[in-house]
């Protein structure tokens, strides 16, 4: 069992050096930085981060939409699973203006693998550690967690080797956004569950590439539009909560975030 993170890239030279920064801290076995054309300051940044660590390797794919990335970044995934014989791959998939504390990239991977039926989780996007707030580690089974109904785009783990449809995002017409709910509603229509894990905070600062680059704002609407027509006749009504079911299970040994012994 390995935990892999793929994240796309294009531009912004000080998120990507915080995020790869950030990433040191914590437990995985590879990093592709899914680089979609940056320039020359960025591809600087990426050449000395894999200079750096053994574990960081850089995809260059200009041409490809955002969707089209995450499969490659899975591709490469279970390529690792098939040539090592691997049992199975927990897949990290993050934009760079995320921000994790130290070690909860291997809480996501406890929470994900702590009971069979859950094929995707995410941290929680509730909290912001800098407010003080502690949470026991665990997961919330439902699907309540996103007003859309979906994942946490920003950041979310799936266990590769339980989702039995490749690619990984089946439908990559989407061009900026809900690439990430299609894929929550092909899991619960295949029979798996997705969650929050709780107690694995998450600060998204939103300053990544579709703030800066006009064209995303374009397909971001275009997306939104498209996605609400797409769920007629699922929700009843296009952003209304789905409530989570009431489940709650733990991931053993549990820590708040300030360190403390629950």
């Amino acid at each position: 069992m390995i935990t892999v993170a793929i994240v796309p890239v294009r531009d912004q030279p000080e998120l990507t050096a915080r995020f790869l920064e950030m990433m040191r801290e914590q437990t995985l076995e590879a990093l592709y930085v899914l680089d979609n054309g940056s320039s020359e300051p960025t591809l600087k940044i990426l050449e000395r981060e894999m200079q750096r660590s053994e574990r960081v390797d850089v995809l260059y794919l200009p041409e490809l939409g955002i969707y089209e990335l995450w499969n490659a970044g899975a591709q490469q995934a279970d390529d690792v699973r098939a040539a090592e014989a691997l049992e199975g791959v927990n897949l990290l998939v993050c934009n760079n203006d995320v921000q994790l504390l130290p070690g909860s990239v291997e809480l996501l991977a406890d929470a994900l693998r702590s009971r069979r039926d859950l094929w995707a989780v995410y941290p929680d996007d509730r909290w912001d550690w800098h407010h003080g707030i502690s949470k026991r580690r665990g997961v919330k089974i439902g699907t309540g967690v996103a007003r859309d109904g979906g994942l946490y785009g920003p950041c979310f783990m799936v266990a590769l080797d339980r989702i039995p449809w490749r690619p990984l995002i089946s439908d990559t017409s989407y061009e900026w956004w809900f690439g990430d709910n299609h894929l929550a509603r092909e899991i619960e229509e295949k029979g798996g569950k997705h969650a929050r894990a709780l107690g694995v905070p998450v600060l998204h600062d939103n300053e990544g590439t579709a703030r800066h680059h006009p064209e995303t704002q374009k397909m971001r609407e275009r997306d939104r539009r498209r996605w609400i027509a797409s769920q007629r006749g699922r929700l009843p009504g296009p952003y209304r909560r789905r409530m989570p079911t009431g489940t709650k299970v733990w991931a053993p040994g549990g820590k708040r975030i300030d360190g403390g012994e629950e």
